[in-house]
């Protein structure tokens, strides 16, 4: 019995006993204090399936042609496709200028249960230009674009 008792009591010993630490290396942490982070990163909510800008409609009203340059005079169609559409859910469309950030035209549209957004653009006023979308599911940035309105094509004409 003695030798049961002896033999547990050194087990206990052993189990109990620390292995030796490693030294510990010092590292170098930076001070992040005077960091200045000047990017927002801006991620389409998991809700949104994927948007669509472009310069024509399909059958279905939905977006196609995608492109971020669009000839001048002509409609540019945004359309957000949605994973998720609780009831009482808006989508909304802004429009800018990219040079003053000026609201040129918001459009909103109650879902209704519905998960395919269009917004239309077409204003006669536009001039070639740099602008800006974002559409939004309720208040959430869904679909961001930075795109150019250029001047027509002009014909060419044959001199004779």
């Amino acid at each position: 019995m003695r030798s049961l008792v002896a033999g547990a009591l050194c087990l206990a010993v052993i189990g109990c006993q620390q292995e030796p630490k490693a030294a510990k290396k010092s590292v170098a942490v930076p001070d992040a204090r005077n960091v200045k982070v000047d990017t927002v990163v801006n991620q389409p909510p998991i809700y949104v399936d994927h948007s669509v800008l472009g310069s024509a409609l399909a059958a279905d009203g939905t977006a196609m042609n995608p492109s971020l340059t669009f000839a001048l005079g002509n409609p540019i169609y945004l359309t957000l496709f949605l994973k998720e559409s609780p009831g009482g859910l808006v989508t909304t469309a802004v429009w800018s200028d990219a040079a003053d950030k000026k609201t040129l035209l918001s459009d909103r549209k109650p879902m209704n249960g519905g998960k395919i957004a269009t917004f239309t653009w077409n204003d006669p006023k536009t001039k070639p230009g740099h602008y800006h979308v974002i559409g939004y599911w309720g208040e959430n940035i869904a679909a961001e674009y930075r795109f150019e309105i250029v001047p027509r094509p002009t014909p060419n004409r044959k001199k004779g």
